[in-house]
């Protein structure tokens, strides 16, 4: 309908009469009343389920809004803005033609919802931004509608399209509104006053107060905090004037009216300008009648007067609540259909303006850091470069052998044919297709490569001389494919993706940092660190180091607490590969938390422009401008646009989660939470905390997720106490124990150690029990809550405390399935020490053996080996195993005191003396213990060094705790004294 049909306002909307004089507006709200659809059945006709004529209906629909100043539901306060706008809302039939018409332009496609308990969106009308020069994606500043603040706006509810109702309550009307009348039907009646055009859509200016608290409107539910008013709705179902009595009333008008809130969140989406709300409708109570229902009494109808005409029956009859749910309980006719109103609010100017060009410091990260030269490219081997090209072919021979759906494990893979029919069929498509000429070509400039290299010019051309060339050079080809088909099928995995060359499947110093971390060996975690810095293949196969290397070396010195190296890691990444997001962001934060701000800034925008599809760089920049916004700023308009851009970075980061599937979206402290696992993991704590006051922040008080993070952090920083506490919260909150929070806190009472912890019972009362007890009942009632969730790391820890309480039955079936869930050296060796403790010498040796084979770089295990050797010794060839496998420990740099002690006595049991001497003597020199001593000056004794005998025991009689160790040691001095005289 064009503006020309549109009547004239028929009442007033504007300021409530005792408002102040109205300022020049500065924005303008426009409402749409499309229609309320799904309703109650006792509206249409109980058969054909149809509106009834609206010639003959008696009620119309009525629709209010109004902009308050106090939260909906309160009688005090001021409205800014109040307007009995919509009345003659008619009950019809919705045509398609009629519903594009009500819809208007753009509305065409969207999302709403049929239920739930909050308002659902369609597409927005959103400004577009000019291209920005500073923006690696133009299209990233321009959000549509944004699907992060339409979950938010809609936490619970089952998207289905814009779709049209068969009957609605509709504002909207047509020139001519009645169905055609038939032939012989008499000439329809003209329209009444009251439904001839009904207004569907109304504009309201907005002064400078109103605007304002609007603004503020949306701040509070952006950040979540308790609401100073509301943008209120108010429908009704009224009896139409034009059509009834002045003295009739309808009982049921109270009942059927509803009152509800338009949630602005949608609007915080810089440059929305319109949303479209599906808000349910649900029973507002009459006062009046509820009051009445307190007394136990109902008002009786009133009488007509005399001469007038009665009203109908059905308008004094009180509709009842209907059957609904799968128990049968009464509810609200609105609830049983789930009514909904669907209205289109618009504002002329968005709340929430487009940012322009986003804030950026003037230089970047190469001016900081300069890039790395890369090495001249050094041309592969002509011999290695024809099995590179050979493996390529096998693999891709092997693709078409088994089919496009190899590849897939879903689809059942039929039996190989090895008939020679099907060996010429695909002989025959190898030729055909045109394949075996590509391969034979792809080999040729290999095959010239090694002629050149491998076989020296000979002088003549003769027959002869050319056929014992093409014999050498075909029997060098040949061995030289079957070495690399020989070394592809040896591998343990068959099939296209065995034959992919110079594969690095594992990274096995990686791996083996990992486990040598896993058991605080910290010295040769970082030692497997910068091996692997040294052998890390190249990134895009050249000469070329790994980026990735060196950031994952600079978090380990940052778990390490080594800032110094850190840094300087994470430039050796950045001067690789500048764009290298993960080591801008970790850098970054590093910087951040250090308080230098400005260099921060630098390296976050610049992970923001490297990858702006990450909601974790815009995370991160998010959190650069909150601290910066803790920091004093050089002037006001500085402070205004860090908290501008904050939260715009915020909106980004939700936007990039909702599309790439995130959760950010469902959320809104779920942003915090990933930034708050990320500067734990880096062990940046000030940052982390700051997060969790965020999350804390936006619940209205302590959440069980940042309960759980602080937990942790309190735990990494080592104040076990407090981690225990709020562990202990957040256990409190959640009401059930979660495997996690078991595991955590069987983290927190391992690391405490052996010693007696005060633990409350059920009645309040506390009795103490060991902590290494408690943090074993932890890990195995994680265990019997959900054991697929359990990681190997922590079977490992519940064999370490089994055998902390010298219970290694215990310890080797928790190894056992620690080995099963995480194999590596680690867990192998766990079960080979509880095997040996239990004296089970073979099965020990055969899982150090295993552990060997895992990781041959431990010294521990070598030390095991040879206690496992010098048990079981039964010739020469077991000690001579022994010895190789005590000299390979100390070349490791076996540092555990206690280990060397144990294998010294071992070897002095065995009469084997030098080897005990060296064994205890470094075991004193990294820690110096009185029964070691006492062990030393015997060996010393037995070869004879009887000056450096007295030493030792002269050692034990100062320094031992244990009289009788001071009373043999003074026997012994006594006895050599006697001796030597």
């Amino acid at each position: 309908m064009d503006d020309s049909q549109q009547p004239p306002p028929e009442e007033t909307a504007g300021p409530a009469p005792d408002a102040e004089p109205e300022d020049p507006p500065v924005n303008s709200l426009t409402v749409d009343a499309l229609w309320v659809k799904n309703l109650p059945q006792t509206w249409c006709h109980a058969d054909s389920g149809e509106p009834p004529d609206y010639r003959d209906n008696l009620f119309q629909w009525e629709l209010d809004v109004a902009l308050r100043e106090e939260a909906a539901g309160d009688d005090g306060g001021a409205t800014l803005l109040q307007a009995h706008c919509f009345k003659g809302g008619r009950l019809r039939q919705v045509s398609a033609q009629l519903a594009a018409q009500i819809k208007g332009p753009g509305a065409g496609t969207g999302a709403e919802s049929d239920s739930g308990s909050a308002a659902v969106g369609v597409p927005s009308t959103v400004a577009r931004p000019e291209p920005s020069d500073n923006d690696a994606s133009p299209a990233s500043a321009a959000p549509e509608a944004s699907s992060a603040l339409q979950t938010a706006a809609s936490a619970s509810s089952s998207a289905q399209s814009f779709d049209t109702p068969q009957t609605a309550v509709i504002w909207y009307s047509t020139p001519d509104t009645h169905d055609p009348p038939e032939a012989q039907d008499p000439p329809a009646p003209p329209l009444d006053a009251a439904y001839e055009q009904p207004t569907h859509s109304r504009t309201f200016p907005l002064p400078a107060k109103a605007s304002t608290h609007v603004q503020n409107l949306l701040e509070q539910a952006v950040e979540q905090t308790p609401s100073t008013g509301c943008l209120q709705f108010t429908i009704r179902r009224a009896l139409n004037p034009a059509k009834v009595q002045p003295d009739w009333e309808d009982a049921n008008e109270a009942y059927y009216t509803s009152k509800g809130q338009f949630p602005l969140l949608p609007f915080a989406e810089p440059g929305t300008t319109t949303f479209v709300y599906c808000l349910p409708l649900a029973p507002s109570e009459d006062p009046a009648a509820k009051a009445d229902d307190k007394k136990g009494k109902k008002p009786p109808p009133k009488k007509p007067a005399k001469g007038a005409v009665a009203p109908p029956a059905f308008l004094s009859a009180e509709d009842e609540p209907v059957a609904a749910g799968p128990a049968g309980e009464k509810v609200h006719p609105y609830e049983a259909r789930a009514t909904c109103l669907c209205v289109r609010v618009s504002f002329e100017r968005p709340l929430v303006t487009l940012p322009g060009k986003r804030l950026k410091p003037s230089i970047v990260p190469a001016d900081i850091i300069p890039a790395r030269v890369k090495p001249a490219q050094v041309a592969m081997e002509a011999t290695k470069a024809f099995g590179h090209d050979v493996l390529e072919i096998v693999g891709s021979v092997v693709a078409d052998l088994q089919g496009p759906d190899a590849s897939d494990p879903l689809v059942p893979r039929p039996p190989f044919d090895a008939s020679e029919d099907h060996r010429k069929t695909f002989l025959h498509f190898l030729s055909s297709s045109g394949r075996s000429y590509a391969h034979r070509e792809k080999l040729k400039h290999c095959i010239v490569r090694i002629v050149k290299e491998k076989f020296a010019k000979k002088p003549g051309t003769s027959k002869a001389v050319m056929e014992r060339f093409y014999n050498e050079l075909y029997v060098y080809l040949l061995d030289q494919m079957h070495f690399t088909l020989n070394k592809a099928l040896s591998r343990d995995e068959l099939g296209p993706a065995a034959f992919k060359p110079d594969e690095d499947r594992n990274d096995k110093w990686l791996r083996l940092a990992t486990e040598a971390e896993a058991v605080q060996e910290e010295a040769m975690a970082e030692r497997f660190h910068q091996e692997r810095l040294v052998h890390a293949p190249a990134a895009a196969g050249g000469q070329q180091e790994s980026p990735a290397a060196w950031g994952d070396y600079a978090r380990y010195c940052l778990r390490i607490r080594d800032g110094i190296k850190a840094e300087q890691a994470f430039k050796e990444a950045l001067a690789i590969e500048m764009a290298h997001v993960p080591s801008l962001l970790g850098y970054g934060l590093l910087l951040l938390c250090n308080g230098r701000l400005k260099e921060s800034e630098v390296f976050l925008q610049a992970a923001v422009d490297a990858d702006m599809s990450s909601p974790l760089a815009w995370g991160a920049l998010a959190l650069y401008f909150e601290v910066a916004l803790l920091h004093p700023a050089e002037t006001p308009e500085q402070q205004d646009e860090h908290r501008h851009w904050g939260k715009h970075a915020r909106t980004q980061a939700a936007r990039a989660s909702a599309e790439g599937g995130g959760t950010v979206a469902a959320a809104p402290e779920s942003l915090d939470l990933q930034l708050a696992g990320v500067t734990l993991d880096l062990h940046l704590e000030p940052l982390t905390q700051h997060c969790i006051d965020n999350v804390n922040r936006a619940a209205g008080g302590s959440a069980v997720r940042a309960l759980v993070v602080e937990g942790r952090m309190q735990f990494q920083m080592k104040e076990n106490d407090k981690a225990r506490e709020r562990l202990e919260e957040a256990v409190k909150l959640n009401g059930v124990p979660t495997a996690e929070l078991h595991i955590l806190l069987g983290d927190v009472y391992s690391a405490m150690g052996q010693g007696e912890v005060a633990v409350a019972k059920p009645d309040g009362s506390e009795h103490c029990m060991d902590a290494c007890v408690l943090a074993r009942d932890h890990y195995t009632a994680a265990m019997e809550i959900d054991e697929a969730q359990v990681p190997g790391q922590v079977y490992a820890r519940l064999g370490n405390l089994y055998s902390a309480l010298g219970r290694y039955s215990d310890a080797a079936d928790a190894f056992v399935l620690a080995a099963r869930k995480w194999p590596c050296g680690v867990t192998w060796m766990g079960l080979g020490i509880s095997c040996y403790r239990l004296e089970r010498y073979e099965h020990a040796e055969q899982a150090l053996n295993e552990s060997n084979l895992l990781n041959n770089l431990n010294p521990k295990t070598w030390a095991y080996v040879t206690l496992v050797c010098l048990r079981r010794s039964d010739g020469k060839s077991r000690h001579e195993e022994a010895d190789q496998a005590f000299h390979q420990a100390l070349n490791l740099g076996l540092a555990d005191h206690a280990l060397l002690a144990e294998v010294g006595a071992e070897y002095l049991r065995s009469n084997r003396v030098h080897l005990a001497e060296a064994a205890l003597s470094r075991s004193l020199h990294v820690k110096d213990a009185p029964k070691v001593h006492l062990m030393l000056a015997n060996a010393l004794l037995l070869l004879k060094r009887y000056d450096e005998a007295a030493r030792e025991f002269t050692a034990v009689v100062d320094a031992s705790p244990h009289e009788p160790d001071r009373a043999k040691a003074r026997e012994m001095l006594e006895t050599m004294a006697k001796y030597l005289e």
